[in-house]
């Protein structure tokens, strides 16, 4: 999931990089998300290339191991790849730890605290590489994608989704305008690789060819339970920042005027509708 980010954010990265952000969210990201990227990445599962007992995946800035939890999901245990889950923030390995890997029961899973922009793993290494919603987290998107390329097998796969329709940014963008219209919206954190061409663009400078890259757009309708959820996330502290400089009143008005937008978002999707950018390469 995108973060909110800090009016305060320069050109060395997003505060929504520090792991402080993603401590706190570790524990409560599968609900508060919606279940939105589980759902979206289950939907392209499809187009992965064949996984068996043998694939090396690299589970990539992977957070509670969304990705893993999918692809282990229809698989016996025999079947079974080697994976390897690596991300910024130890509680987010903490949970991939205690949750994917605990319940699934296997040696073959393994979480490793490591940042994106410096693998600890040898050239040519991975059958798969996935990174799950989570590009515009990155302060240098370029050398991240650079580390993916170099740490896949000849002929291994790059997996790499982002938001397309960012329906809970959406949402809390929406609720501001409504109750402070003269105050600019809340940022989200790399917005800019919401875009396509923007990926694209990144994935040709570390080393993939255009004509390779496959583009899917995958949608998701978060309903019931899990719309729950996310209501929780946009009124929790984590959306603090989309209340600088409101008077208390305002504030008080905030959840209120959330459940009321959410309500016509609901009448027109039947719930929060989220899209979302998969792109498939082989190195």
């Amino acid at each position: 999931m995108s973060a909110p980010a800090n009016s305060s954010s320069t050109a060395a990265g997003p505060t929504s990089n520090l792991p402080t952000y993603f401590n706190k969210l570790s524990q409560v990201y599968p609900r508060q998300s919606g279940h939105s990227t589980e759902n979206l990445f289950a939907s392209i599962r499809d187009h992965l290339a064949p996984i068996s007992a043998d694939s090396v995946i690299h589970d990539n800035a992977a957070g509670p191991g969304t990705a893993t939890s999918v692809i282990l999901k229809n698989l016996e245990p025999e079947e079974y790849p080697k994976i390897i889950a690596t991300d910024m923030v130890p509680a987010m390995i903490e949970a991939f730890s205690s949750d994917v890997a605990k319940t699934n029961g296997t040696s073959k899973l393994t979480g490793l605290v490591m940042k994106s922009e410096d693998l600890d793993f040898p050239d040519d290494h991975f059958t798969h590489s996935i990174t799950n919603f989570s590009i515009f987290n990155f302060v240098d998107p370029v050398i991240c994608v650079k580390e993916i390329y170099r740490t896949l097998k000849p002929s291994g796969q790059a997996v790499i989704t982002t938001w397309k329709t960012f329906a809970i940014g959406d949402l809390i963008h929406e609720t501001q305008r409504r109750i402070r219209p003269d105050l600019p919206p809340m940022r989200v954190s790399g917005a800019e690789y919401h875009k396509v061409d923007a990926v694209i663009d990144v994935m040709v400078k570390a080393g993939f060819e255009t004509e390779g890259i496959k583009v899917l757009s995958p949608t998701v309708v978060v309903t019931g339970e899990d719309l729950e959820g996310l209501t929780e996330f946009g009124t929790s502290s984590f959306t603090d920042s989309a209340r600088n400089g409101w008077t208390d009143e305002e504030k008080g008005r905030w959840k209120e005027m959330l459940l009321e937008v959410l309500e016509e978002k609901k009448q027109d999707f039947g719930g929060l509708k989220f899209e979302g950018w998969a792109l498939i390469a082989k190195k």
